[in-house]
């Protein structure tokens, strides 16, 4: 068959819950099989102020010192999506949640 392409399908290695505080750095090197750019964004759609990530959606990995003014735990759920070239592979479950303690 000429002209068809095998694209091999591309998938997210696991990433498990985290708990941080306040003040601590977070660098989150996402990873998968045939995978050769990450999306991410904030499921909240503007960001949580009270969490600390800037901006609502990045390439790469996910890097940010935690920000939590509120004295209140605080939950970041990011959607993650890998892809080869130009197709999607299978999303991160939005359940994936960081709890946000004070610190």
């Amino acid at each position: 068959m000429s002209g068809l392409k095998s694209v091999n399908s591309c998938n997210l290695d696991f990433i498990p819950n985290l708990t941080v505080n306040s003040g601590d750095a977070v660098n989150i090197a996402f990873s998968g099989q045939h995978t050769t750019q990450i999306l991410w964004f904030d499921l909240a759609g503007m960001g949580n102020p009270n969490i600390g990530i800037i901006g609502t959606l990045g390439m790469g990995n996910l890097a940010f010192t935690v920000f939590n003014p509120t004295g209140l735990p605080q939950t970041a759920s990011i959607r993650v999506i890998p892809y080869n070239g130009n197709c999607a592979g299978t999303p991160l479950k939005a359940a994936w949640a960081m709890s946000i303690c004070t610190g």
